[in-house]
This record gives C-alpha cells, sequence and structure tokens, in this order.
C-alpha cells in the first residue's frame, strides 16, 4: 500500500512541475522581441555602452532573472551578452558575460 502512495506523489510532482509552455523549469524561454523595459534594463547594465545593439532577448528566472540578449555590433557582427537583473532591493543589473567570457 505505502509502495502505490509514494508513486502517486512522485507522479503528481511531477505533473505539478510541468510548465505550461512545455519550457524546463530553469531553462531559457523562448527568443522574443525586445520590449521598451528590458532596453532599459540593457542600456542601464551597459552603462550606456553603444558598441552592441540588442536585437533578440530569452530569459531566465533563477534568483532574480538572467536575460540572454542577442546582440549586433556596427559590423553586424552577432554577440550574445548575459546580463543578470537581482530581485528588487538586492542590487542592480550587471553583465554576466559577453560572448560566453566571464565579465
Amino acid at each position: 500500500m505505502n509502495r502505490f502512495f509514494y508513486i502517486f506523489v512522485i507522479l503528481f510532482v511531477l505533473v505539478a512541475c510541468k510548465s505550461n509552455n512545455n519550457a524546463l523549469v530553469g531553462a531559457y524561454g523562448k527568443t522574443v522581441e525586445i520590449s521598451p523595459e528590458v532596453r532599459a534594463l540593457f542600456i542601464q547594465a551597459m552603462k550606456n555602452d553603444v558598441r552592441f545593439t540588442p536585437v533578440k532577448v530569452r530569459t531566465q528566472v533563477v534568483a532574480g532573472t538572467n536575460y540572454e540578449f542577442i546582440c549586433v555590433d556596427a559590423d553586424k557582427n552577432q554577440h550574445i551578452i548575459v546580463i543578470f537583473n537581482p530581485l528588487p532591493g538586492r542590487g542592480e543589473p550587471r553583465i554576466v558575460s559577453i560572448d560566453g567570457k566571464p565579465f
């Protein structure tokens, strides 16, 4: 009897953890267009560095949010910039990496 109860609990937990958009929990979401609010966050974290223009973004919810920006430079070369925006009251947005290299 206890075995069936544990199996039921495990199945219930697995179903409850399923995301509505079929994304893995903790994984990056789909790439989307950049909203004005997200663009402002990019500018704030980049401290007005205009070498990169963000084109698309995808997010990952952690203890805050990771924003993975697909950007282009003046030569139209593509770059990936990850910016971490902590929870409110926990600091300012900051660059985590540019093209996979820690910043």
